[in-house]
């Protein structure tokens, strides 16, 4: 149990040790409830630890081989291409040769 002394003594029951107030030690049960009793010392409270929050695991993304197909430029509403999807397919066009 640890202890908290509130008044000096000296403590016989470990080697004549000159306790002062605001000292904390940890003391067993039966003597720290004798020196509790005395009104020597309070009870020190431990705080409990707090349970750790539960957490989803993260699912990793999955990772392929494959390559993926070059999209198709947009067409307009009347068949024809629009010229910046024209130069993005050139681009595509250069680079899979």
């Amino acid at each position: 149990m640890k202890i908290k002394v509130t008044r000096s003594f000296i403590d016989r029951a470990n080697n004549m040790v000159t306790r002062k107030p605001g000292e904390i030690y940890e003391a067993p049960d039966e003597r720290g409830n004798f020196l509790l009793q005395l009104g020597l010392a309070e009870k020190m409270e431990e705080p409990e630890p707090e349970p750790e929050p539960e957490t989803e695991p993260v699912a990793e993304p999955v990772k392929s081989d494959a390559v993926e197909a070059p999209e198709k430029a947009p067409e307009a509403a009347d068949g024809e291409i629009s010229e910046p999807a024209q130069k993005a397919a050139k681009k595509v066009k250069k680079t899979a040769k």
